[in-house]
């Protein structure tokens, strides 16, 4: 059938396939311009890398060629006082004010001499540590701030020792030591932490660690890691999902308006599809429903009312007739009249046509002519009737709309055996006039109340099936819709709409 192949084509389906697929596009595509990025950003960071170790190594350099020749200049300048110093004690010993005067004037920190006699002079007192031992060479004592110069053996001293302290020397020690780099280091833009640990790799190293990257430059016999802030790529980064959410949301949107957009006019298309199966189905229905009709009217009709009329004659004439026998022939006479109901029935059913005479019609007089009708039938059954009817007009014909009312109030006697009650309302609502008839009694199933207006589907233990569904055809001629529930106070309910017009309007 055309639904199931369009079932099995949904375009909101391919819709929705092809959207997850483009929404798998798109997280592919961040994925890898989010790989590129931080490849980039790496690749960028080592570059600068190498720069940084060259700079730390320059550095370190300037500043040990620096230190040699601070070393360089005071190694000369001390041990050519101390050789003055020695001319100068040779000469004569000097006392310990005038060594102090020497000090003072050469800008000393301190002076120790030893004479070959054993004599020990140290010039000012307790200047030189106890803790530091000096031979023959210049060193650099860092936690006092001090050169000291020592030799032995000269010509008139046994021994001299002599310290000097330079001017902002201890600044620059700390600038061109390993902790100074560091502290510099961790001073740049940018720069989150710096720390040193005590294994050499060969090369400089990137690599991303946590929100950083993080920088291995060797450094002498250690490596220098520095972890620097990667706030361009979390800016980057930031914008790259700012985007993605963007487009992700953008593209949720739109596929799923479009995804309902497809499957509401798939649903309704097949809804068409559907109707208009349904609606072929009962034309030929009604084709063969038609034949059928013609054949009963001219096959069977016509001899049940033959023998409807020789039955009558016979129940006159026949005056030897026992009383059974007269029962039987009235029985005979209620079946024939009950089958030719039923073949008119038909016939009313396939004959109706949407071309007929319309005409300004009143249904509450309709109503009102129909219950007279059939007031004896209510009395006999005790039957409790509501009426709330207003005076409105519709467009119709006034027969079918009386078979119509007589259809309903029989279908509602039908299903009540003894006492019951029937409520009738008429009213208009917007452009329509809405006809409510309830009833209790037998009710048909709830799950089939869609089945009650087909013809020939009945759920009362008398009936042919075709009142109701002669009700919804007549009523669909006339542009109306008709609807059947259960109610909440288990009342069965039709309710008909039919376009209303006004009192002042005329039409033919």
């Amino acid at each position: 059938m055309v639904e199931d192949a369009v079932g099995k084509l949904s375009l909101w389906k391919i819709n929705l396939a092809f959207f997850i697929v483009l929404f798998g596009l798109l997280n592919l595509s961040f994925y890898l311009h989010h790989q590129e990025i931080e490849k980039f950003f790496v690749e960028h960071v080592r570059q600068d890398s190498y720069t940084l170790t060259e700079v730390i190594r320059l550095n370190v350099e300037t500043g040990s060629l620096a230190e040699k020749i601070i070393k360089n200049i005071l190694y000369h300048f001390l041990s050519n006082t101390v050789s003055f110093l020695d001319y100068l004690d040779s000469i004569e010993p000097l006392s310990p004010d005038e060594l102090l005067g020497f000090i003072q004037e050469n800008g000393l920190a301190g002076v120790l001499i030893e004479r070959q006699n054993g004599e020990i002079l140290s010039v000012p007192e307790g200047w030189l540590p106890e803790d530091i031992k000096c031979h023959n060479n210049l060193i650099y004592i860092k936690k006092y701030n001090l050169f000291m110069f020592c030799t032995e053996n000269l010509s008139s001293l046994k021994r001299v020792v002599i310290g000097s302290r330079v001017e902002n020397i201890k600044p620059f020690y700390e600038k061109i030591s390993v902790e100074g780099i560091i502290n510099r280091i961790s001073k740049l833009p940018n720069v989150r932490s710096v720390e040193i640990i005590p294994h050499k790799i060969d090369q400089p190293k990137v690599s991303l660690y946590k929100k950083d990257f993080k920088i291995e430059i060797p450094f002498q016999n250690k490596t220098i890691i520095v972890y620097l802030k990667a706030k361009n790529l979390e800016l980057l980064e930031k914008k790259l999902r700012e985007r993605y959410l963007f487009l992700s949301i953008s593209l949720s949107f739109v596929g799923l308006i479009l995804t309902i957009i497809f499957y509401f006019f798939q649903k309704n298309y097949l809804e068409n599809i559907r109707d208009y199966e349904k609606s072929l189905a009962q034309q030929k229905e009604e084709v063969a429903l038609g034949r059928a009709a013609a054949t009963l009217a001219h096959e069977i009709k016509n001899p049940i009312n033959n023998i409807s009329l020789a039955l009558q004659r016979l129940t006159k004439e026949a005056k030897n007739l026992s009383q059974e026998e007269l029962k039987l022939l009235e029985l005979l006479n209620k079946s024939l009249l009950q089958s030719t109901k039923t073949i008119d029935s038909l016939l009313n059913y396939v004959r109706i046509e949407k071309n007929f005479n319309k005409e300004k019609v009143e249904l509450s007089s309709l109503i009102l002519e129909i219950l007279d009708r059939y007031q004896l039938s209510l009395k006999d059954k005790k039957i409790k009737l509501y009426k709330d009817l207003e005076k409105v007009f519709v467009l119709g014909n006034r027969e079918l709309l009386l078979q119509v009312l007589e259809n309903l109030l029989l279908n509602a006697l039908e299903a009540i055996k003894e006492s019951g009650i029937i409520i009738i309302s008429l009213k208009p609502q917007d452009k329509n006039v809405i006809l409510t008839i309830k009833n209790s009694g037998e009710l048909p199933p709830k799950d089939k109340l869609e089945e009650i207006f087909n013809p020939y589907i009945t759920f009362k233990t008398k009936g042919t099936g075709l009142g109701l569904a002669l009700v919804k055809k007549i009523i669909k001629a006339h542009d109306g819709e008709v609807y059947a529930e259960i109610t909440n106070d288990n009342l069965f309910k039709i309710e008909i709409h039919l376009p209303r017009i006004s009192n002042e309007d005329t039409h033919s």
